[in-house]
């Protein structure tokens, strides 16, 4: 058969005829006739077949895709037989778990409409094209075409190319460009075709609509394979099955039909299918781990293929690992919720553009690598101080623009709560939940870097005890793993220590009268000074405590729940500290414990919060305070003082003035050190 009628029955069938004479100038008449519309259209036979699998049957591994659309002809074409309905609309779902692969972004381009020949406006539909050859750069192909056509003896071969984002006909985020060109017939066909992501799930529906009504009886696609192939497979064994809705040009009458195929994914990256299990690796440390130094501090969070998705993550740095805020000023709240709504038309996506956060408040950079196969594609951002958080006192606002290849997904915001021991120093960073899926894209976290390299920023600890740095994973099914890495810094002996005190009576001298105490603790400021660990000051038996003076208690409840009572103030405190631009000041407690005396307790605020933990007990029949467990964090100037009078603690055995009055203070240091002295209880006597 050499002709063969339309596959629709919804348009009449018009003839024309063009005559053009020798004569000059010329003349031009044309003519046309009108005949009905096709029938018989339900009678039309169409049973289309799709062929849809993955170039591997591995789970969590990059893939590319087979799909063949087949449409018998051959059994159609004998003379007065009714051929195959052709295909007007074609939509494919692949399935749940088959998803775009992020690390086929790096060094992929897109096709803009100048260069597929687009001849309609982006946004407008149905599009069209001219009919020139596409200058589509190679760096946008993604795939390879080949279309079987009865009306030539040959194939026709072409590419599949990526639509530059928005600019394309259907202003999505994603969009192809199917080239054929046959230079033996001359035919050039350009169709478009929309790429549509569940913004929950990334699963990936593709559509062609108002395809050229023409019979084909193949439609081979072949996506690339490999490291950066386009497609990541499911995240599990199983059996995975793609659907797809066929339209033919006899719709209404002809019905469409829904083929499908399904594939079996029976292996993982590693040999045995993928159980979930999180699997996290931990590396962290200085870049200079000299005991005492400034220095950069990297942590990094990463995943084999196969292993559990990552959805929250929690750190927490060694013991005595500090930063110098002094001089930092926060990221403005302000300017963390500055953000602009810019909407994907078909995807309903709220990007951020990013946060104005002036330079002064970064303190490092972060990375995040995404994407399975061996070569995940890596995007960097700035990593900012900020204010309150969650309870915490201090956070830290990571910005990192989701730019990837050809696309840009807006700005990634993410915020890390730094929740601060109040009694060790330790921080403990608690992120928000990763960010899984934007824009219909899954992210695939598979690493993440951050680098504290803030000049003098990041403060090493003074004690050259093994430590260690560790991280809690939280994963998608709900499931956790924590990790370690080993930390440990060098020369601790090469640091000086050489706290110095003062202690002060004020009030009366005489036996049973109740002074004041001022006591003033000193560290040198210039050299290299391993911190306090461990303090303790014996008074002189000239001074006992009065019992009878203690009203109130505050008990361990009541301070966890910052609810004492103000009877159990007892006096007043101050710290000041070269990493903050304050001192830390507040109320000094008596509270319960476990020995026979209540305990004296710090409690300080200001940028930070800070309790310090006082055991008084005899000594030596003299009363004595001891705190055992200092922070690692370097001062320079410690004020404690007690009142006198009724509200005083101490109370003179016997008149203060008739002896030279020494007090017993030691010093150890976090890297071993020790210092001792003998202070004299300096007092009013003689007016002195």
């Amino acid at each position: 058969s050499f002709l063969r009628m339309p596959s629709s029955c919804g348009n009449p069938l018009v003839s024309t005829m063009s005559l053009l004479t020798w004569a000059q100038p010329p003349g031009e008449a044309s003519e046309g006739s009108v005949e009905g519309a096709p029938t018989g259209c339900a009678a039309v036979p169409f049973e289309p077949t799709i062929e849809s699998r993955p170039s591997t049957n591995t789970a969590d591994s990059p893939a590319g895709l087979h799909f063949d659309l087949q449409m018998p002809q051959e059994e159609h074409e004998a003379p007065g037989a009714t051929g195959e309905a052709d295909l007007r609309d074609a939509s494919v779902v692949l399935p749940k778990g088959l998803v775009l692969n992020p690390a086929s972004a790096d060094g992929l381009a897109a096709c803009s409409p100048t260069q597929v020949g687009l001849a309609t406006a982006p946004g407008t539909l149905p599009a069209h094209f001219n009919t020139a050859p596409a200058q589509c750069p190679d760096a946008a192909k993604v795939g390879s075409v080949e279309a079987v056509v009865p009306a030539l003896d040959h194939p026709i071969a072409g590419g599949v190319y990526l639509a530059t984002q928005e600019e394309n006909p259907f202003n999505s985020l994603a969009a192809l460009y199917v080239v054929l060109e046959d230079p033996e017939s001359g035919i050039v066909v350009k169709l478009a075709g929309k790429v549509a992501l569940d913004p929950a799930t990334g699963q990936v529906t593709t559509t062609f609509t108002d395809n050229p009504q023409v019979p084909v009886e193949h439609f081979k696609f072949d996506f690339f394979e490999g490291a950066r192939a386009p497609l990541r497979t499911p995240m599990s064994c199983g059996d995975y099955t793609t659907t797809s809705t066929m339209t033919p040009w006899s719709a209404p009458a002809g019905l469409p039909t829904n083929p499908s195929d399904s594939f079996h994914i029976g292996s993982g990256p590693q040999g045995p299918c993928p159980t979930g299990t999180l699997d996290p690796k931990l590396d962290a440390g200085l870049a200079n781990p000299s005991a005492g130094t400034y220095s950069p501090f990297s942590l990094r969070v990463s995943r084999a293929d196969g292993s559990g998705e990552f959805a929250g993550l929690t750190t927490t740095p060694p013991l005595g690992f500090t930063a110098r805020l002094a001089g930092v000023p926060y990221c403005p709240q302000s300017g963390i919720d500055q953000a602009t709504s810019r909407e994907h038309p078909g995807q309903g996506a709220l990007e951020l553009q990013s946060p104005s956060c002036p330079a002064a408040s970064q303190v490092g950079t972060v990375s995040a690598g995404a994407g399975a196969g061996p070569t995940p594609i890596y995007t960097s951002g700035r990593l900012y101080l900020a204010g309150p958080y969650k309870g915490a006192p201090l956070s830290l606002v990571a910005v990192i623009p989701a730019i990837a290849g050809p696309f840009d997904l807006g700005t990634v915001t993410s915020r890390v709560a730094a929740r601060l021991d109040p009694e060790t120093a330790q921080v403990t960073a608690v992120a928000d939940p990763l960010p899984l899926i934007r824009s219909g894209v899954v992210l695939d976290l598979r690493d993440l870097r951050v680098n504290i390299d803030r000049p003098n920023f990041a403060l090493a600890p003074t004690s050259c005890e093994p430590k260690s740095v560790g991280a809690t994973v939280q994963g998608t099914a709900g499931n956790s793993a924590t990790v370690s890495e080993r930390f440990q810094v060098g020369g601790c002996g090469a640091l000086k220590f050489k706290p110095s005190i003062s202690l002060r009576l004020k009030g009366g001298t005489k036996r049973s009268d109740h002074p004041a105490l001022k006591a003033v603790v000193t560290y040198p400021q210039k050299g290299n000074y391993a911190n306090t660990a461990k303090a303790s000051v014996g008074l002189p038996h000239s001074e006992f405590l009065d019992q009878a003076h203690i009203r109130t208690i505050c008990t361990r409840v009541q301070f966890a729940a910052n609810a004492c009572p103000k009877g159990a103030i007892y006096g007043k405190a101050k710290a000041f500290t070269p990493l903050l631009d304050k001192p830390l000041q507040g109320p000094i407690y008596l509270r319960s414990s476990s020995n026979p005396l209540p305990d004296m307790v710090l409690d300080l605020h200001g940028q930070i919060d800070v309790v310090a933990v006082g055991r008084i007990d005899s000594h030596k029949g003299g009363i004595r305070t001891s705190f055992e467990a200092v922070p690692d964090a370097p001062l320079s100037k410690v004020i404690v003082e007690l009142p006198a009078g009724k509200k005083g603690l101490l109370v003179n055995s016997r008149n203060i003035c008739k002896h030279t009055n020494r007090a017993t203070a030691r010093f150890t240091a976090h890297n071993g050190k020790s210092s001792e002295s003998r202070p004299v209880l300096k007092s009013g006597c003689g007016g002195k």
